[in-house]
């Protein structure tokens, strides 16, 4: 995210044309927490996380914190650095579910790094791989100690020579992990991919590394992975007399600019005369892409007239004309300074959009939520846009990056001012009710049992696989695309839980299990029982060391039936014992 009136190196480039077809949406303001409501809300700050829905970080020179990561049981990673002026140190720490320090990650639930962390990642596991501006990967553990395993000494990467600046990371649907940036010597972008042990894949471009000559004075700022291995990156094209031009490109998965992107490889754009740029970029479940960041209305330098901006692309790189007027949405949330500077979806395609404005002559954390093609939803907020009521003692707050927990609550972190010094400040706004954490909230299953949209499933929003076909309702309804009220999406006899645990499509009916017999080994046994008396059975590979399988089965006065199967184990006894009265 670039803050206002940042400055920056003077390179010459030419600007394009402006593009006049936007939209302006002027969306009210609402202040979540100043409005009293009779329930809980979309948006409301979340009384049960922190002080209020806030958490305030430490109180050192120059504090920010920009990356949030919820782990699935509800805890939450950020990191971020103190003391920019003096001292300068980085941290990962770990919050819990209220919003509480968790003791046993790091010291006392903080770990310091020597790397200037940009971003943050949760690995399968509980591991942690934080990623430094000079490209360096750090692995960690979930108790906050350094992996060992990666790179020796938990530590991978570094400098790169004829790689500079830094873009950011993703990781993609293998797990490896890639790394936008400038470069110089045989391109001026590049990309780099670690595998998953942090070593260079000798796989992508021959050694890992990647260059491309793209549109001149590029300058990336953020990255995202398509599901099949092309990497976006987008940022934009920097100007002397500040008129920067938002820019996106894209190269293949083998590190080859993709030249089938937009034009040659690059889309630019020019809305007003003024800055376009990208602060942040996602992928949507049809593939098509997402850029937000912000522009500027004439007069170039008066930065009050930056605007949050969200521009749609479709698969090729062009505008996508399903998405807000001609593929662009502008919101002017305050009508002075305000920007989009992270971006997510929603399981069900919605967006969510985190930022700052300036209202009432201080800066505020911003969310938005926007439908799929990009009209306001009228259930978040007011028309769409939350502003966040600063704490007492803040009075400059911006915002860098947003995320959704598991339970669909709205987390957004950043940094915080006041008249004593600066501090890190995570917030949590509540999400839509989803009675059972199925995925889908509670307003978009209706029970009707006929599926309309995403936004009228028609299923049970107290039943997690409302079908029974062993899949929840929102992976199916938003992930594997199956029928949520249909066991057996295909009609090939098999169940769709069943065909997707075999490797095979519940989508295509003669893509279908095999019918092959497969032989398993047990033993089944019977003995008889007293009324009053219970009974113990044990088993043991070597009629040595015996462990208990199952305890105080009561007798019966008749005979007890019971079954174990043997499979996978050569040799196995079992023996039945009387317990003592």
């Amino acid at each position: 995210m670039k803050t206002p009136n940042a400055p920056t190196a003077a390179v010459t480039g030419a600007r394009l044309a402006p593009r006049a077809t936007t939209l302006l949406l002027a969306l009210g303001i609402y202040l979540a927490g100043f409005t009293a409501t009779a329930t809980a809300a979309p948006s409301d700050l979340d009384p049960g996380f922190g002080t209020g829905g806030r958490v305030i970080i430490d109180q050192v020179d120059m504090e920010r914190w920009d990356r949030v990561v919820p782990l699935p049981n509800g805890d939450v990673l950020v990191s971020g650095r103190t003391g920019y002026h003096t001292n300068t140190q980085n941290h990962v720490v770990r919050l819990n579910s209220k919003g509480e320090s968790v003791p046993s990650f790091g010291n006392q639930g903080q770990v310091t790094l020597g790397c200037n962390i940009r971003d943050l990642f949760a690995l399968p596991g509980g591991k942690i791989l934080a990623v430094g501006e000079s490209r360096d990967l750090v692995r960690i553990l979930s108790n906050g100690s350094l992996d060992r395993s990666f790179g020796g000494d938990g530590t991978q990467g570094g400098s790169i020579d004829g790689f500079t600046g830094y873009g950011s990371a993703a990781l993609d649907a293998e797990g490896r992990i890639v790394i936008g940036c400038g470069a110089t010597g045989g391109g001026n972008v590049g990309v780099l991919r670690f595998d998953q042990d942090g070593y260079l894949d000798p796989t992508f471009s021959g050694d890992g590394m990647a260059k491309a000559y793209v549109s001149a004075n590029a300058n990336p700022v953020t990255t995202a992975v398509q599901q099949d291995g092309k990497i976006v990156i987008a940022g934009y094209i920097y100007s002397a007399g500040g008129n920067n031009n938002l820019w996106v490109c894209r190269f293949l998965a083998d590190g080859n600019l993709d030249s089938s992107f937009a034009s040659a490889g690059n889309f630019v754009l020019d809305l007003h005369g003024g800055p376009d740029e990208a602060t942040s970029i996602c992928i949507r479940s049809d593939g098509k892409i997402l850029v937000a960041g912000y522009t500027r209305t004439q007069p170039v330098t008066n930065d009050e007239n930056d605007r949050s901006l969200f521009v749609g692309l479709d698969q090729n790189g062009a505008l996508d004309n399903s998405f807000g007027s001609g593929g662009i949405i502008e919101v002017d949330v305050s009508n002075a300074w305000d920007q989009i500077s992270a971006v997510t979806l929603m399981p069900d395609g919605r967006i969510i959009a985190g930022g700052s404005a300036v209202v009432g002559g201080e800066y505020h954390y911003t969310a938005m939520r926007l439908m799929p093609n990009g009209v306001p939803d009228s259930t978040f907020g007011s028309g769409g846009t939350v502003v966040i009521p600063n704490a007492d003692t803040i009075v400059f707050a911006m915002a860098y990056d947003i995320a959704l927990d598991a339970s669909g609550g709205i987390l957004l972190i950043g940094g915080g001012s006041s008249g004593v010094g600066h501090a890190g400040m995570l917030i949590r706004l509540q999400g839509d009710p989803d009675a059972d954490g199925d995925g889908i909230v509670d307003a978009s299953e209706t029970g009707t049992g006929i599926y309309v949209s995403p936004f009228n499933t028609g299923t049970n929003p107290n039943n997690q696989d409302t079908d029974g076909d062993g899949l929840n309702d929102g992976v199916e309804a938003y992930h594997y695309l199956t029928n949520p009220l249909v066991a057996d999406t295909d009609g090939d006899g098999f169940l769709d839980g069943y065909e997707l645990a075999t490797g095979k499509s519940p989508t295509n009916p003669l893509d279908k299990p095999a019918l092959v017999a497969e032989a398993r080994t047990a033993i089944e046994f019977t003995f008889p029982s007293a009324v009053g008396k219970t009974y113990r059975i044990e088993d043991s590979p070597d009629l040595s060391a015996w462990a208990t399988v199952e305890s105080g089965i009561a007798g019966n006065g008749g005979v007890i039936q019971r079954f174990y199967t043997t499979r996978n184990q050569p040799k196995r006894f079992f023996r039945v014992e009387e317990d003592s009265p």
